[in-house]
C-alpha cells in the first residue's frame, strides 16, 4: 500500500509550513524580548552566517549516511532550535535557538533538495 502522500513531497511542505510560522512569530519574540529591527536583525544574520558552513557540511553527510537518515537527522536539529527558541527563557538563549534553528533549517534544505 502506498502512502497518501510521498515522504518528499511532505519533507518541502513541513519546511514551508515551519518558515511560515517562523515568520508570524518573530514580530512577538521581538515584542517579547523588547528587541528593535536591528539586534533581531543581527540574531537573524548570526544564525544564517552560522548555517552556511552546515550546510556545506551537510552534502558529506548525506554521502555517508543517504538521503533518508540525512532528513531525518537535519530535521532534529531544526526541531532542536525551535524548542529552544520556544523556552523564551532569556534573550541568550534566544540567539542560541535562532542559530541553532538557522543551522538545522540549512541543514534540511540541502538534504531534501539533495534528495529531490
Amino acid at each position: 500500500m502506498r502512502p497518501l502522500l510521498p515522504p518528499l513531497p511532505l519533507a518541502f511542505g513541513v519546511f514551508g509550513l515551519v518558515w511560515g510560522a517562523w515568520q508570524a512569530v518573530l514580530p512577538d519574540l521581538a515584542t517579547r524580548f523588547d528587541l528593535t529591527t536591528g539586534p533581531l536583525g543581527l540574531m537573524l544574520t548570526a544564525g544564517f552566517a552560522v548555517s552556511l558552513p552546515v550546510m556545506l557540511g551537510t552534502g558529506r553527510m548525506i554521502d555517508r549516511v543517504g538521503p533518508g537518515p540525512g532528513i531525518a537527522l537535519t530535521a532534529i536539529g531544526m526541531a532542536a532550535g525551535l524548542v529552544v527558541v520556544g523556552t523564551l527563557a532569556s534573550l541568550p538563549v534566544l540567539i542560541l535557538g535562532i542559530i541553532l534553528f538557522a543551522a538545522g533549517s540549512g541543514a534540511f534544505d540541502v538534504a531534501i533538495n539533495g534528495a529531490a
